[in-house]
């Protein structure tokens, strides 16, 4: 499962780079750059975060939702979410890397981000509970 979260955020990673024109070649996990190589370690995969939003999720799903379908899609959109939380991390550190300084790969977005980024993984989320809670109460209504 490690390594799965690893290569899917490396992947996503590699995704929003070549969208943001940059030059990278993926080979597991991986990432090389034009001057810098980056390793999805073990460690960076996201599996703490990806915890906490699914635990978020289905605190908000039990709470805010009475269906078991909005619930359902709530909780399961909980990981690609956390995936593309942590590919945009991984991204956003290649692209400092990259274009400031190698160095960069011990700046506090490297050690201390996490929270930041579990903070913008929750705006989707709770953008996919409104609409969910939205679609029940009409529905309730009809």
């Amino acid at each position: 499962m490690i390594y799965m979260l690893q290569w899917c955020s490396a992947t996503v990673a590699t995704i929003f780079l070549r969208f943001l024109g940059e030059s990278v070649d993926q080979d597991g996990t991986v990432l090389q750059l034009q001057n810098v190589r980056l390793d999805v370690q073990p460690q960076c995969c996201g599996l703490n975060a990806n915890l906490a939003l699914l635990a978020t999720a289905i605190v908000a799903a039990i709470l805010f939702l009475h269906r078991p379908v909005p619930r359902m899609i709530l909780i399961l959109a909980a990981v690609p979410l956390g995936i593309i939380r942590n590919g945009l991390r991984i991204c956003v550190l290649a692209m400092l890397c990259e274009h400031i300084d190698p160095r960069m790969i011990h700046s506090w977005v490297h050690t201390h981000g996490g929270p930041v980024f579990f903070a913008l993984s929750l705006v989707p989320l709770l953008i996919l509970l409104l609409v969910l809670r939205t679609s029940e109460k009409q529905k309730g209504e009809l």
